[in-house]
């Protein structure tokens, strides 16, 4: 995994786009100056030497001379994936949906939109073979082979010009006028609840506990910076949408509660991050520390899931052996029982 993850990067960098580690779908390192700035293929290598096993994520827009049209809803979408599965270009398969590759050498704004997003400046897409945060089994891929004419460009370390790579990536101004305008228009929202799925308004009785708990947790996932505060008007607002609402004081409890595991979580991927920083030396975490470390985030996670989630976010889960990761109920079992992180070996 981790010699595919290099090999990958460092053949898109090759092809011209702009390419960086992440743990799950979130960059592992400061990027917002390489929106305009693309990275050698130096930095690039040294890059997922330093973070190996990590996924790809490409930065889209004029920097990658790439945009990408993601489909997540089919269903609601349908006339627009039937247009764009007409057009030969680069097609990735997710968890949910598909992402349709198109070349530009223009600027475009990022849209978000329920079930469809477009990123093009200040993008961020993960390439196939990355593996998804919630679900290691599954792996983005490619709709079709990449071919590369003639074969000998895949030798040695010069640039691979886009025009010699099989299929041949759509020009985005030559989209029909009726796809460019549905991913480029805003999606307009009930103003006062802007930045909200719908499917969180007006949620009924019986499931107002859980649906607010799941909104707390994807604002805090979009804006990990947020204060309690932040989340606390936002939770009031969502639910005046409630039918009926709940109480406020019970807001209150549920944000509060919400708010502490994640500054926990928070402060336990930052400890990780700086654990697995101090031990990476170009050749990836020897095993023992790389459980060492999995031991211990095992004794501040609340949960299975929360621990499997803090190892994949760092990019840990790729560290420990392969038959752990085949095995991660026995091996999450084994270090709850109180085994030492050797002992597993």
């Amino acid at each position: 995994m981790y010699e595919k993850s290099l090999q990958h990067a460092l053949l898109y960098h090759r092809m011209g786009l702009n390419v960086i580690p992440a743990a799950g779908k979130r960059p592992v390192i400061r990027w917002r100056e390489l929106e305009k700035k693309r990275l050698s293929l130096e930095e690039t290598k040294n890059l997922f030497l330093r973070y190996k096993g990590a996924n790809i994520a490409l930065i889209t827009g004029k920097v990658s001379g790439v945009v990408v049209i993601d489909v997540d809803d089919r269903e609601k979408y349908a006339s627009l994936v039937e247009k764009l599965e007409r057009i030969e270009t680069w097609k990735a398969k997710t968890r949910r949906g598909i992402h349709y590759f198109f070349a530009t050498e223009r600027e475009y704004p990022s849209r978000k939109k329920t079930g469809l997003d477009f990123q093009a400046e200040g993008g961020i897409i993960i390439l196939p073979y990355s593996r998804h945060p919630d679900d290691p089994s599954v792996v983005y891929r490619w709709l079709h082979d990449f071919r590369v004419k003639p074969a000998g460009l895949l030798k040695g370390r010069k640039p691979i010009p886009k025009e010699a790579i099989l299929p041949r990536l759509y020009p985005f101004e030559k989209l029909d006028d009726s796809i460019k305008e549905i991913v480029l228009e805003e999606e307009n929202h009930h103003p006062e609840n802007s930045s909200y799925n719908p499917t969180f308004i007006g949620t009924p009785e019986g499931l107002r506990n859980n649906t607010l708990t799941i909104f707390l947790g994807t604002l805090l996932a979009r804006k990990p910076s947020m204060s309690e505060e932040e989340l606390l008007h936002h939770a009031l607002l969502i639910n005046r949408t409630f039918a009926p609402p709940l109480s406020e004081d019970e807001v209150k409890r549920t944000v509060a509660s919400i708010y502490r595991r994640h500054v926990r979580q928070r402060n336990i991927i930052k400890k990780v991050y700086k654990l697995i920083n101090r031990y990476v030396n170009g050749k990836g975490l020897n095993q023992e520390v790389a459980l060492q470390l999995a031991s211990r985030i095992k004794h501040v996670s609340s949960s299975y899931k929360e621990f499997f989630h803090i190892l994949l976010k760092t990019g840990l889960y790729w560290h420990i052996p392969e038959k752990c990761r085949k095995n991660f109920p026995e091996f999450y079992n084994r270090l709850a029982s109180g085994e030492r992180a050797e002992e597993v070996l």
